[in-house]
């Protein structure tokens, strides 16, 4: 809300006033203005020349276009008084109901609600007060419409438009920008699309513009699609790139034959990338490592130590001079716990002991084998032994 007035004493000089103004950004015209307003002005007198009537009024109190026309045509928005001691009104107090609202058609880059002493005669300027306030204003909201013919500038790229089987999600690299800003950016592709954005339409321009941004690739079917990427301004107004991408949102399947002697015999599937697998991607097997484990005794009937050993299963494989590591843990408050580890000789054996305290109950042990450089092996476990102390 916005509000002025001229009261007081003494006379307010030459252009004193005040001013709501909208100007429309570069480009647009503003079309169409929805005002909710109360102004008032009382007649004073006859002006410095002796003549009375709307040109010897003092005060200008109402709303113009950029080039000066009053809105609404003739004295539409404008409040002129045409004897002294009368008064006229704009709009109605308080900002509701249908006397304070009024929509007007208009075609200009600038609208202006204003309130200001226009006297051209003298130097006495214009009176401030007259029993009340000689002229006031109160704008309590304003809707503005703008229409904006320009189409906006897009670019767009990165990895995901230059060749070769693409995942959904992955980032297309988009630049956009516009006089009245970029309201949404998507691309579509298959029947599936992705994008949005947000604006802020109490703003003169109520979208920012798009610099270094990216869109996901959409979950289109997986196969070869024209990938259509638009930006839209905040007017409606699109424009629209195409690529084509070939996108791949399924991972292929593999299945492990039996294994003859050392061989392992995997076979892979693509629905999507068929033959083209074979030539762009590698296939990898991924083996955890696994261990025998005993222990000397699992029973125990109070304190005692027990031990434990077993070896690990390395297909074949080479282990390096200094052993490999072997980690023992026991499950314990609901979660395994690590009580010792040790080294394996080169042919895999390991050996460990623990000495439990007697607490009566029964306790889950295993081996835990992390990956290690020149074992080809990922994380793995040994079977569970169980020692119980009575």
């Amino acid at each position: 809300m916005a509000r002025t007035h001229v009261g007081g004493s003494g006379d307010a000089g030459f252009l004193t006033g005040a001013v709501w103004a909208f100007e429309a950004p570069a480009g647009t015209t503003i079309t169409r203005v929805t005002v909710w307003r109360s102004g008032i002005k009382y007649r004073t007198g006859a002006d410095d020349t002796g003549t009375d009537g709307d040109d010897g009024d003092t005060w200008l109190l109402g709303a113009q276009e950029f080039n000066g026309n009053v809105v609404g045509g003739g004295f539409g928005e404008s409040c002129d008084v045409p004897a002294s001691g009368a008064a006229c009104t704009l709009g109605a107090p308080g900002g509701v109901g249908a006397a304070s609202e009024k929509t007007y058609d208009v075609s200009t880059r600038r609208l202006t609600w204003q309130i200001f002493c226009r006297q051209l005669f003298g130097t006495g300027g214009c009176p401030r007060y007259y029993g009340v306030s000689t002229a006031s204003m109160t704008l309590f909201g304003a809707g503005v419409t703008l229409t904006d013919d320009s189409a906006p500038s897009l670019s767009a790229g990165g990895p995901v438009l230059a060749g070769g089987w693409h995942r959904p999600g992955e980032s297309i690299a988009i630049d956009a920008s516009d006089n009245s800003g970029i309201r949404a950016t998507r691309a579509e592709a298959g029947g599936a699309s992705s994008g949005g954005r947000a604006c802020d339409f109490t703003r003169t321009v109520p979208c920012s513009d798009v610099a270094g941004g990216s869109l996901p690739l959409p979950a289109a079917p997986d196969g070869q699609h024209a990938v259509q990427i638009t930006a839209e301004d905040a007017a409606g107004n699109t424009t629209a790139t195409e690529r084509t991408v070939l996108i791949d949102g399924t991972p292929p399947l593999a299945r492990l034959d039996a294994p003859r002697g050392r061989v392992l015999r995997v076979k892979v599937d693509d629905g999507a990338c068929g033959d083209v697998l074979r030539g762009s991607r590698g296939v990898g097997v991924q083996v955890p490592a696994s261990s025998t484990i005993r222990a000397s005794r699992t029973v125990l009937g109070g304190p005692g130590r027990v031990g434990f050993r077993g070896r690990l299963r390395t297909g074949g494989a080479s282990i390096p001079d200094r052993g490999l590591v072997v980690v023992l843990q026991g499950r314990a408050d609901g979660r395994w716990q690590t009580f010792a580890d040790t080294r394996t000789d080169r042919r895999g054996r390991w050996r460990a002991g623990y000495r439990f305290r007697g607490i009566p109950g029964r306790y889950p042990v295993r081996t835990r084998i992390p990956p290690q450089a020149g074992f080809p092996y990922e994380l793995g476990y040994s079977r569970t032994v169980s020692v119980r102390v009575r």
